[in-house]
């Protein structure tokens, strides 16, 4: 999901056409392996009662997030070309997350 906010944000950054392409190929071999593991981590989630779920979520979460502050602040100078700060890019980020795990996690939750 970082990579998805990462590859977009260099395209955005560049003039090259060619880098620009490379980004758009990397987003979409991104998006196929995002779905995968997110289905995958759905499914090991659903078999958890509701609140050790929400506990590993949580933590899977706030992981993940401070690994996107680490990879803003290793290419920042990338990032901030294509208009990102530490927060938008974590807001990016955490709407990834949010589309890939968040509602499926909720909607899991309240089925139960």
């Amino acid at each position: 999901m970082i990579g998805n906010v990462y590859y977009r944000a260099l395209e955005a950054a560049t003039g090259s056409r060619r880098l620009q392409a490379l980004c758009r190929l990397m987003v979409a071999d991104e998006l196929v392996r995002v779905a995968y593991h997110a289905e995958a981590l759905i499914a090991i989630r659903q078999q958890r009662a509701a609140l050790p779920r929400l506990a590993v979520s949580a933590l899977h979460r706030m992981f993940l997030s401070s690994t996107a502050l680490v990879v803003w602040a290793v290419h920042r100078r990338a990032l901030a070309r294509a208009g990102h700060r530490p927060m938008t890019f974590l807001r990016a980020f955490l709407a990834q997350y949010e589309f890939y795990l968040s509602h499926n996690l909720l909607s899991v939750v309240l089925a139960r």
